[in-house]
Order: C-alpha cells, then sequence, then structure tokens
C-alpha cells in the first residue's frame, strides 16, 4: 500500500470468532517489525469490527502483513483508517 502521509493510523478489522478463546493477531511490517498485537474475543457466529490503535507507518510504499500467534478467527477485511 502507499502510505501519503507519515502518521499514527488506526487499523479496523472486521472478523468472526467462533471459538470459545481469543485469538491473537500481530500487525508486521516487512522487516518483520510488530506494529501491534491485537485480541479477537469470540463472537459467536456474528461478525464485528475491532481495531488497533497507534499503528506509525511512514510516507512510502508499505507492506503490511496480518499473522496469526493464537486462534483460528476468520478475518473478513481489514482498513486503515
Amino acid at each position: 500500500m502507499n502510505i501519503n502521509q507519515t502518521k499514527e493510523y488506526k487499523m479496523d478489522i472486521r472478523y468472526n470468532n467462533e471459538s470459545a478463546t481469543s485469538s491473537k493477531v500481530s500487525i508486521k511490517d516487512e522487516s518483520g517489525k510488530i506494529l501491534a498485537q491485537i485480541d479477537l474475543p469470540p463472537t459467536d457466529k456474528q461478525w464485528k469490527t475491532i481495531s488497533a490503535q497507534k499503528i506509525n507507518l511512514s510516507k512510502g510504499e508499505k507492506k503490511l502483513r496480518l499473522y496469526f500467534d493464537t486462534g483460528n478467527a476468520n478475518i473478513n477485511f481489514f482498513e486503515l483508517k
């Protein structure tokens, strides 16, 4: 993705988690640096949106990756704001 401005961003993640325990997701940059970690609590069969705050990104072309550290939640989409 192309970041137009160096600043602190928020990432909204739309997910569902039908398991009884939370999943944990790490948001990493192209070098593998962890930018944020977020828990995805159980949602039964509902889709919910949760936000990761304070993701610092500098201007330029970036690759962000979502890594599931634990659990098996489903991701519908994510959006950087």
